[in-house]
């Protein structure tokens, strides 16, 4: 599965939406930058790489091992 499709998926299962009524994910961020980024290599770097970034009202930081979906308005009562 590719890092975008898990993302996706992710995000539909947070918001108990189908992943299919949820924007394209091109409209957020470029999904070729990102699976070129954090998917399957045979070459990677051992150095840690994590992305983040807004989509559908959740904060979602993929890493090359995981998924992290938050609720922005979750971020925003945290900071204050």
């Amino acid at each position: 599965m590719s890092t975008c499709t898990a993302i996706v998926e992710a995000v539909a299962a947070v918001s108990d939406h189908d992943p299919a009524d949820l924007p394209p994910l091109y409209e957020t961020i470029d999904p070729d930058a990102l699976n070129t980024l954090l998917g399957p290599a045979g070459d990677r770097s051992d150095q840690p790489l994590a992305v983040s970034f807004a989509y559908f009202g959740y904060n979602v930081r993929v890493d090359r091992n995981a998924v992290e979906i938050l609720s922005l308005e979750s971020d925003q009562d945290n900071s204050e």
